[in-house]
């Protein structure tokens, strides 16, 4: 804060009064004018590197969701190869036969990363988000709520893969659990009907997860882009190739 100093000597009349009062005043002035300019530099350092950050964390998440469709390629084509061999089973006759079922191998690397939110986050808590503009922040707020509809139902995903290994888990030794690639006890009818059915329910969940992420790359893409408004964002992840048709496992 600038202070203002005026005159130490005292008017003598109404001419040195108003000289005194208008010194004052224009002090003030400069000084109001000073401190407001101070802040709106430093108004718009912060915004600068709050956009920066946020662009920083969209390109971060980028690269995540690379990574991200290379476990959701090797994870459907093991959901798919494991229904297929469960409904051959089912079809096999006699339908009391008791069978064996041979888990085929399982990603090496089986972990979902999802998009990240701490930059957005820390921006909210200390109330950063008011200096971006209205479109822009509308747009980062749009963004972010996709990054959430992701991870959440990635959640669901996660449930449902947890469930399958819980059944699978009633038909592993008890001394040496089964891994990925060997071989779970026999099963009865009702047991593969269920595991067929578990194992479908996984590859759901996982597909959805794989749409939204479709949705959330082009709306990252659409930034990185340099778009600034939500329709800006709408308007590319409309357009994106690849919604609703997920590339097949190999």
């Amino acid at each position: 804060m600038l202070d203002v100093h005026p005159p130490h000597h005292t008017p003598h009349g109404w001419r040195d009064f108003f000289i005194h009062i208008a010194t004052i005043s224009v002090g003030l002035l400069i000084a109001i004018g000073l401190e407001q300019t101070v802040e709106a530099i430093h108004h718009h350092h912060q915004r600068v590197e709050l956009e920066h950050d946020l662009r920083l964390e969209t390109e971060k998440n980028v690269g995540l969701y690379k990574l991200d469709y290379t476990f959701f390629d090797l994870k459907a084509a093991h959901f798919i190869g494991l229904q297929h061999y469960v409904d051959a089973l089912r079809r096999k006759e006699p339908q009391s036969t008791l069978s064996k079922i041979p888990l085929p191998p399982g990603p090496v690397n089986d972990l979902f990363w999802g998009p990240g939110s701490s930059a957005w986050e820390t921006a909210k808590e200390s109330s950063l988000l008011e200096l971006l503009p209205p479109d822009e922040a509308a747009m980062y707020h749009d963004l972010y709520f996709q990054h959430e509809t992701v991870n959440r139902y990635a959640e669901y995903y996660f449930r449902a893969e947890a469930q399958r290994r819980r059944f699978e888990s009633r038909f592993q030794s008890l001394t040496t659990p089964v891994k990925s690639g060997e071989t779970l006890e026999p099963m009865g009818p009702d047991d593969l009907k269920q595991y067929s059915a578990l194992v479908v329910d996984a590859l759901d969940a996982l597909n959805e997860c794989r749409f939204l992420t479709d949705l959330d790359s082009s709306a990252s893409d659409a930034v990185l882009a340099g778009a600034k408004s939500p329709d800006e964002v709408e308007r590319a992840a409309a357009n994106a190739q690849h919604l609703g048709n997920p590339p097949k496992p190999k």
